[in-house]
């Protein structure tokens, strides 16, 4: 996740909104905009990954899900 990539999440968020991010390749990350996730009370989770079992269960639920009327 980059900059632009960042502060265009951010903007894109309503107060209360969550930004997930799962890894990150090009580094360590922007900066954060403190005031906007403060103040718009964001949440932001991140994960370094899953495990196999992990994968193959969310995987199960998207496919159940998405067979859903």
């Amino acid at each position: 996740m980059g900059e632009a990539t960042w502060a265009h999440l951010l903007r894109c968020l309503r107060p209360g909104g969550t930004i997930v991010i799962a890894g990150t390749t090009p580094g360590t990350g922007p900066e954060e905009d403190m005031g906007r996730i403060f103040y718009q009370q964001l949440h932001v989770l991140g994960s370094t990954g899953s495990t196999r079992h992990e994968m193959v269960a969310m995987l199960r639920m998207l496919s159940m899900r998405a067979s859903l009327p």
